[in-house]
């Protein structure tokens, strides 16, 4: 791979990278911690001369086996700009705990941005390798940092399938309507929020559907599981209002009936964020592992109330605005319904019928026809700004153009002046000239060469602002070319490549958000 040309190395900082993921953080591992960590590597610059600056990138709590960590993430972007001249890790398993990317970063990216890599433990410097490969006992090191992250891994998920097993409760949120109790890896419930999923279930069991459920949280103004749990949960959304999914979510957990559903879902394989659900039947249940919020037959009779989402048949295509219409009052989106419907509602209507949603609504062969008009407005004003930047592009091209022969005249002129410097020495040791004159003369022509010199400085700016200037036109004009016609049917694939979503105000007027 080329060399990225960079700055100085004394120009560069030299900085330390620390991780520690909660596999090491168990408690038995102090060399591991980051304070160790640290102090190793203050200890290996003093002792070999090393300026390292004070700041550092850490990484605590996090796993080596994927390198997009914040940490890990902040470094690489100091590496890009040019400003980080060498990187000291402890050891390599520090760096990544997977073999083929971090053999890639020690052997390519590092390299290209000129960094230094030293591993303490590892006795590892990459000033001392040259060009030449990380080696193969470095090679065989990172491939066994890999198998020892799978194999901690497999333990660490072991010793949380036990306890799962035994009762505990190591599933991190607690759900609505529990919180932690004072023992350790247990749940207890959560005075009000309990009484709000009591009274949700046994709704459900009196008959009532999940939709009027729903209804009836948000005219009693009762407080969402999301914002109930706000203060203890900081990350996540907040909705003000109960819609079907927050109901439905309830209605479904096991957990209120006092039995854990020890897995729900699994990780695809160490390292990865793929995650495979498991059918509910093949769910394992550990039962009575804390206080029951409802019995289990009131947990069966309010789950029957709840539509099945088995898929049916294959529907038509749904039309060309499903998914792109917001509504204004609550942020959700506008459904059609059945095919032959002709209107859109927005979705959380049904469940406020004393908000602004209700008259959030608007016909589709209407809608269609402002969007069709908008969109050839749109389409007009992008065709008459291409012409305008291809004019631009065409007159940037002509001024450079121009500049480069006014370039290479100004070469000309210096070619002509060394010339002039040589003649003028070739007289002056044939005693043609006296000294003085061939000083007198020698100067003129240093001045001369140096005007010119700064002349062609001037234009190499101007041409590389010109060229610059131009290639960002030409981007511009890329992604624009419109082709439709004049009268043209709207299509899903002109509505997606214009426009990133249609806000709907109450009474049917629209805001259109183009890309």
């Amino acid at each position: 791979m080329p060399q990225k040309r960079h700055r100085q190395d004394t120009e560069r900082a030299t900085l330390a990278y620390l991780r520690l993921s909660l596999a090491d953080d168990d408690g038995k591992d102090e060399s591991n911690s980051i304070s160790s960590q640290r102090e190793c590597i203050r200890d290996y610059c003093q002792r070999h001369g090393i300026r390292q600056e004070s700041r550092e990138c850490v990484d605590d709590g996090y796993s080596g086996t994927d390198f997009n960590r914040p940490g890990f993430q902040e470094l690489m972007h100091m590496v890009k700009a040019g400003s980080v001249g060498t990187i000291i890790v402890k050891d390599l398993s520090r760096l990544g705990r997977n073999y083929l990317e971090t053999g890639y970063y020690l052997e390519y990216v590092f390299p290209y941005y000129g960094v230094r890599v030293i591993s303490v433990n590892d006795h590892y410097d990459s000033k001392e390798s040259g060009e030449t490969t990380i080696g193969l006992d470095t090679a065989i090191r990172n491939l066994m940092n890999e198998c020892y992250s799978r194999d901690i891994s497999k333990k660490i998920s072991s010793a949380v399938h036990l306890k799962k097993a035994g009762g505990e409760y190591v599933y991190g949120a607690v759900p609505f309507g529990y919180k932690k109790g004072e023992r350790k890896n247990t749940i207890v419930a959560d005075g009000e929020a309990a009484d709000i999923v009591r009274r949700i279930f046994q709704l459900a069991a009196d008959g009532n559907t999940v939709t009027q459920i729903a209804r009836l949280m948000n005219e009693e103004k009762v407080t969402t599981p999301s914002k109930y749990l706000a203060p203890v949960r900081p990350n996540y959304k907040v909705r003000e209002f109960w819609s079907y999914e927050s109901v439905r979510n309830i209605l479904i957990n096991r957990i209120y009936t006092g039995d854990t559903e020890t897995y729900k879902s699994h990780v695809v394989k160490v390292g990865s964020d793929r995650v495979k659900q498991i059918p509910e039947k093949e769910r394992v249940v550990i039962e009575d592992t804390h206080e029951a919020l409802v019995s289990r037959e009131l947990y069966a009779k309010a789950r029957a109330v709840i539509k099945s989402n088995v898929k049916g048949p294959k529907k038509k295509a749904g039309s060309i605005f499903t998914g792109i219409l917001y509504c204004s009052c609550c942020g959700g989106r506008l459904v059609k319904g059945k095919a032959e419907n002709r209107r859109f509602l927005c979705t959380n209507a049904r469940y406020r019928p004393d908000g602004g949603c209700v008259s959030v609504r608007v016909e589709e062969a209407g809608l269609k026809d402002t969007v069709s008009k908008e969109i050839s407005k749109k389409i007009d004003m992008l065709r008459e700004q291409e012409k305008e930047i291809r004019q631009l592009v065409s007159k940037g091209r002509s001024e450079i153009l121009q500049l480069q022969k006014e370039r290479d005249r100004t070469a000309n002129k210096r070619k002509r002046l060394m010339d002039d410097r040589i003649g003028l020495y070739e007289d002056y040791a044939e005693g043609k000239l006296d000294k003085e004159t061939y000083l007198d003369r020698k100067k003129e022509i240093a001045v001369l060469d140096e005007k010119y010199a700064s002349q062609e400085q001037v234009l190499d700016e101007k041409i590389q602002n010109l060229q610059e200037a131009g290639n960002e036109r030409a981007e511009q004009t890329g992604g624009k070319r419109m082709e439709t016609c004049p009268g043209q049917e709207l299509t899903k694939e002109i509505l997606q490549s214009l426009v990133s979503r249609i806000v709907v105000n109450p009474g049917g007027e629209v805001e259109i958000y183009w890309k």
